[in-house]
Order: structure tokens, then sequence, then C-alpha cells
């Protein structure tokens, strides 16, 4: 019987170690976005449909994580949070990558929160991840260039 326990053990153990690191592969499969020493794993939303779901629905988000919204062309962007469950920081950002402003954002919040001069991209975190010195404008923003094969 004690090895019957210690086999299925070892068994269960096993699995749960390769779910862990499929989990963790697929973590690094994403692109990486940076603010200074501040690095995200971002999910890409460039079509309409994905940038209209981004993060809704979502009872959580690891703290490395985002989404980063990649927009047609550079104009004013406005989020709102209905249906998202986690407060988020949206991070305006300008064809050049450079911080136009950031808004903190509330769950279920229909206001709008709109970029301040024409944004291309806008990265959603969790909000307090980064220090609010490293969101003001101007900081430029670490974007891969294979980030737009995604």
């Amino acid at each position: 019987m004690g090895v019957i326990n210690i086999t299925r053990f070892l068994i269960v153990n096993l699995f749960i170690l390769n779910l862990f690191s499929v989990a963790c592969s697929q973590s690094n499969q994403l692109p990486k976005v940076s603010i200074g020493k501040y690095d995200f794993y971002v999910e890409i939303a460039n079509s309409p449909s994905a940038r209209e779901r981004g993060l809704m629905f979502r009872n959580s988000m690891p703290v490395d994580k985002g989404m980063f919204f990649v927009f047609p062309k550079s104009e004013r962007q406005c989020f709102w949070m209905k249906n998202t469950y986690i407060p988020l920081t949206a991070i305006f950002i300008d064809d050049n990558y450079k911080i136009i402003n950031y808004s903190k954002m509330m769950p279920f919040d229909e206001s709008t929160h709109c970029s301040t001069a024409p944004a291309k991209y806008v990265l959603e975190i969790n909000q307090g991840v980064v220090p609010l010195q490293y969101l003001q404008s101007e900081i430029k923003v670490d974007i891969p260039k294979n980030i737009f094969a995604w």
C-alpha cells in the first residue's frame, strides 16, 4: 500500500510541475514592455474586437502582466472600466514611445479616461505597481521592435 501511495504522490507532483513549467514558458513567450526598471509581459490588443474587450471580465492579473493596445493611428484615445473587476492604470503613449499621461481607473467606472494628446499606444497595468515618478510625461517606454508581429 505504501508503494502505491508514493507512486501516486510522484505522478501527481510531476503533473503539477509540468503544468507550472508550461504556464511559465507561456508567460515568457509574451512580449516585454518596460518602464524604467519595471517589466511587463503583455498581451497585444491590436484588433478592434481585442481593443474593445481589453481586460474585461478578469478577476485578477499578475503584477508583471498587462495589456498593450495598438491603434491604427495616433489620436485621442479614451478608455472606461465597464465590466472590469480590477483597478488599472492606463498609460497613454505617443508614436515615439514616450508617455503622454496616465489615468488611474477604478473597477466598473464607466466614465472616460482619455489621453491629453494623440496616442498610438496604451499600456494597461495593475494600479499601484509602478511609482508615479516613472509615469511622468516624456519618459520613454521600452517597446521591443517585434511587438508588432504579435
